[in-house]
């Protein structure tokens, strides 16, 4: 900084250059560093980019097994006004001092071995001061959060201060019991989208079925309309049938006679007799028309009938 005079305003102080490990302290430095660091990795957008099953039942929680935060969260899952079932395992591990970003970092380690059993993770715990957050702002542990395969939410008590956690969670809340309503609202924003989904059922169902009852009224009446159509058109061709019947009976009979009388005439006029009068003869050998002159032999007696009688004659 330098000092200088203005014949305005006086002397004043200029500050050329600032220390901001005085002015944000060591801590905030590295928080501010771990964030940076992560978001060159891609990795503070990682675990929010990971779908979320339709219902969250099966709950891996990270916490210290005697923290309030802890026990309030498990009993507010418990005593949800819906009656929804969650199956909670505790991996329990210390959430303030030194060890608890390695006894995190385990459990978080533990979980992804078998993260087909569970639905999601939910790192809690109470409240509590400032510098119990740090642990939360660790690299290493923040990086395993970012890639678990598995949704995580957190809740670590503190209304006013965000960690480098939350900014890689999932989900981030303020509170234990904030991530339990949380997971709730989730849960029933699932069962109205069920019940929805019934009623859409329903509604389509019924909309079907009135359309196939109305389809099948008009089908009825259509098949109605034509029977009765087709039997009054068979009634009036029966009526015209027995009308015309006697004529039509005495015409095809006129009509048969007329062709008998036309056989009649014609066997008369292809009979032998009447061959013969036109002059022709017939020859019979033993009584049978011979048709071959193959067919005789010298001596046998042929039949020659004429118009006018028979001859008898020997072959030679």
């Amino acid at each position: 900084m330098r000092v200088d005079y203005h014949e305005r305003y006086g002397l004043k102080l200029i500050i050329t250059d600032l220390d901001p490990a005085y002015s944000f302290g060591q801590i905030e430095l590295r928080r501010r560093q771990v964030i940076r660091d992560l978001q060159e990795q891609g990795l503070l957008e990682r675990n929010r980019s990971l779908p979320l099953s339709p219902a969250l039942q099966r709950i891996a929680v990270v916490s210290s097994e005697g923290a309030a935060g802890f026990q309030d969260f498990r009993e507010h899952l418990a005593q949800n006004a819906f009656g929804y079932r969650f199956h909670c395992r505790l991996f329990a591990s210390a959430v303030q001092g030194k060890s608890a970003g390695a006894e995190l970092s385990e459990a978080l380690e533990q979980i992804a071995l078998q993260h087909t059993r569970f639905d999601a993770v939910a790192i809690v715990r109470g409240g509590g001061a400032r510098l119990d957050l740090a642990a939360f702002d660790d690299i290493e542990l923040c990086n395993k959060v970012a890639q678990m395969p598995l949704p995580v939410f957190s809740g670590i008590g503190h209304d006013a201060d965000e960690t480098v956690l939350d900014l890689v969670a999932h989900t981030a809340l303020k509170t234990p019991t904030a991530v339990a309503d949380q997971l709730i609202q989730h849960n029933l924003f699932f069962e109205n989208a069920l019940l929805q989904l019934a009623d859409n059922i329903r509604s389509a169902g019924q909309s079907g079925i009135r359309s196939h009852a109305l389809d099948l009224e008009r089908l009825e009446t259509a098949a109605n309309w034509k029977t009765n159509e087709l039997l009054r058109n068979k009634a009036q061709q029966l009526i015209w049938i027995e009308q015309h019947l006697p004529a039509m009976a005495a015409q095809i009979l006129r009509n048969r006679d007329r062709q008998l009388e036309q056989m009649e005439a014609v066997c008369a006029a292809l009979h032998p007799d009447n061959v013969l009068r036109r002059g022709y003869s017939l020859t019979l050998k033993d009584g049978k028309i011979l048709q071959s002159a193959s067919d005789a032999e010298p001596g046998d007696l042929l039949e020659t009938r004429l118009q006018d009688g028979v001859l008898l004659s020997r072959v030679e």
